[in-house]
């Protein structure tokens, strides 16, 4: 990892070799009153005790190494709770925030570490359900400024205030320290963050475009509306702002949706790229240097609308080179499979539909329900109540149940899936179902396998050495976003809902898991927004995964470019 490369970098400079390990860090917190009954935010501290070999009787947050079978640090997070307090998520602990990973490390006990920490919001029936193992002897509740003042620094675990400070928002006042200052949101701005990453990590209708856009919109809302600078700000006042406002947008691309987060991570980036060279420029004043960002950012959020756009017009010209090999092409059906309702297909295929003359080629789509929610069945319906009667003349739309998948693909000359997240390799992260039905083309072997996406939601490579979990788990998007059984079983009939709900031995789990990977070896191409073409392949925008590994890479140097001076990473140091 590059948290070990750096802190062996250190280690080897003083002669000393530090052994290494990746940790997770919880603070458990809650709403309360101080001593003097002030309502306030109150986190627990844990005092470990004298049998664990580092930092005896000192307060910690609950902690421990993730270890080689734990599929993510989220998921080594969840362990170490329950081993240590017992506390279950969701039961009794709902994870607040997940904060951006640091290394530390402690050459006088010779040991280096890289850190995630997370911070987890208390069930108010569930405190007296804490009951500490035989590494901690008590815990005390203290307020986020007691730990971030460094007032209380003698008695803690080294760098906790670190920790706290990625992991702490309240509705009142966002507090961020760095290794050379403290500086504080104003309410309104803390607010509005709040708001924000509430927003995205609850949002289950829309998909990464619209989220990305979202997250887009309110780094520009706190770079341009909530009052950040005074009237007329000095270069250190611009100096503190762009730190607030890269602090505060890692807060935003680490606790969205992890299924979207490539997205949203992609459009925070690209804004915040924008406003270097802006404040730099020593021509111009404070004033005007606002002003510019302010267009700029609403330049840039504006042309995104675009994308869609382009990504039809090379879908387009990709179906027309795939009729063009059809016998008879103007009398032979094109027949897609697909599933769910991606925004993307839709634009793409009324483009398609209506760009074409009356006389070209038809179109069989069959599209694939896609329980719970029936996405598939409401794409359906948008297109057909979208077209012209000339143009839906053209297009014969089957709905079938996600069972038909084989019998569906057996004749399809294309499957198109949309995308909300493809990694560094092309694997492609999309609507469960969609492994099913590649699954089946592949088993048939007479038709593609496209992908269509923007090429925002390419994440950034993981780590090359993982400290515990599988490549896709150290992902952010590998992690199984399993939305609960609300959804499922409200299909199903009332007396087998209710005998199915009750407690006891009877009880069934029911899962609802959204998103699911397809291998990128059974995707045929990926169409994108852009002109470059593959090669042998019709139209623009088509990539395969040479272009998809040389855009996650491009990802991850912005992304380095961005935040490197505010959290001193090396590659490889975010998930």
């Amino acid at each position: 990892m590059a948290g070990e490369r750096s802190n062996q970098a250190a280690s080897q400079s003083s002669g000393q070799d530090l052994r290494h390990r990746a940790v997770v860090s919880n603070f458990i917190v809650k709403e309360g009153n101080t001593s003097d009954n002030e309502h306030q935010t109150l986190i627990a501290l844990f005092r470990r005790s004298d049998k664990v070999r580092t930092y005896q009787n000192k307060l910690a947050p609950i902690s421990g190494s993730i270890e080689p079978n734990d599929k993510s640090p989220l998921a080594a997070a969840i362990r170490e709770l329950q081993e240590e307090t017992q506390l279950c998520v969701p039961e009794d602990l709902t994870l607040c925030l997940r904060g951006h990973p640091f290394s530390i490390s402690d050459p006088s006990i010779g040991r280096s570490w890289t850190v995630y920490p997370f911070s987890w919001t208390l069930n108010p029936s569930s405190e007296s359900k804490i009951k500490t193992d035989w590494e901690h002897t008590s815990f005390e509740w203290v307020t986020p400024s007691t730990i971030l003042s460094g007032s209380n620094e003698n008695d803690c675990v080294p760098r906790l205030a670190e920790s706290v400070q990625r992991t702490y928002v309240s509705s009142r006042s966002l507090i961020l320290s760095s290794p050379s200052s403290t500086v504080h949101l104003t309410a309104e701005a803390a607010k509005h963050l709040q708001n924000a990453i509430n927003d995205l990590k609850t949002d289950h209708t829309n998909g990464a475009r619209v989220l990305a856009t979202k997250a887009g919109s309110s780094i520009q809302t706190l770079a341009c509306d909530l009052n950040l600078l005074p009237p007329t700000p000095s270069a250190t006042d611009l100096k503190r702002w762009w730190r607030l406002l890269c602090m505060s947008a890692d807060l935003l691309i680490e606790n969205g949706r992890p299924s979207m987060n490539s997205a949203i991570t992609t459009c925070v980036l690209n804004l915040l790229d924008l406003i270097p060279p802006v404040l730099s420029n020593p021509s111009t004043s404070p004033e005007s240097k606002l002003a510019h960002i302010r267009s700029s950012l609403t330049s840039h959020l504006s042309t995104r609308a675009q994308t869609s756009t382009k990504i039809a017009q090379n879908f387009s010209s990709y179906l027309t080179a795939l009729q063009s090999s059809l016998p008879n092409p103007s009398k032979t059906p094109l027949h897609i499979l697909t599933l769910s309702s991606s925004s993307t297909l839709h634009s793409c295929l009324l483009h398609h539909l209506t760009s074409q003359p009356p006389n070209s080629s038809p179109i069989h789509l069959s599209i694939l329900e896609s329980r719970p929610n029936f996405e598939g069945a409401s794409l359906a319906h948008s297109l057909l109540s979208s077209l012209s009667p000339q143009s839906s003349s053209r297009l014969k739309i089957t709905v079938a149940p996600d069972s038909h998948a084989s019998l569906l693909s057996s004749t399809a000359h294309l499957l198109v899936l949309g995308a909300d997240r493809i990694d560094a390799h092309g694997r492609v992260s999309n609507k469960t179902g969609s492994l099913a039905a590649a699954a089946c083309m592949r088993a048939h072997g007479k038709g593609k396998v496209v992908v269509l996406s923007e090429s925002e939601k390419i994440a950034k490579a993981p780590p090359s050495s993982t400290a515990g979990g599988d490549e896709e788990g150290e992902e952010r998007g590998g992690e199984e976003e399993d939305n609960g059984p609300e959804d499922v079983v409200k299909a199903y009939p009332a007396e087998t809902r209710d005998f199915l709900s009750k407690p006891g031995e009877q009880a069934v789990k029911v899962k609802n898991v959204y998103f699911e990977w397809v291998p990128a070896e059974w995707v045929d191409a990926y169409i994108t927004e852009h002109a470059s073409s593959r090669d042998g392949e019709g139209g623009g925008g088509v990539w395969g995964r040479k272009q998809i590994e040389e855009r996650s890479r491009w990802v991850g140097e912005l992304e380095k470019k961005i935040f490197a001076e505010l959290w001193d990473i090396d590659d490889g140091m975010r998930t």
